[in-house]
């Protein structure tokens, strides 16, 4: 089993991201992450919980089986 740290972010339009570096609000309206970052949008169903007004991306890991 393999464990992969990556982080949520949701931006404004409530669109929802997974980023595998820490990403940080851009433009006052969306995340963003540096060079060399890989993100995929998800369902904007899931992770409810994570909201454009968080301060901070959330940290997560992904468990590979």
């Amino acid at each position: 089993m393999e464990e992969i740290d990556a982080w949520l972010g949701r931006d404004k339009n409530e669109e929802l991201w997974v980023y595998t570096l820490p990403p940080y609000k851009y433009l006052g309206d969306q995340w963003k992450c540096n060079e060399g970052c890989r993100c995929m949008k998800l369902n904007p169903n899931h992770f409810p919980e994570v909201q454009w007004s968080d301060e901070e991306p959330t940290k997560v890991k992904l468990i590979i089986e």
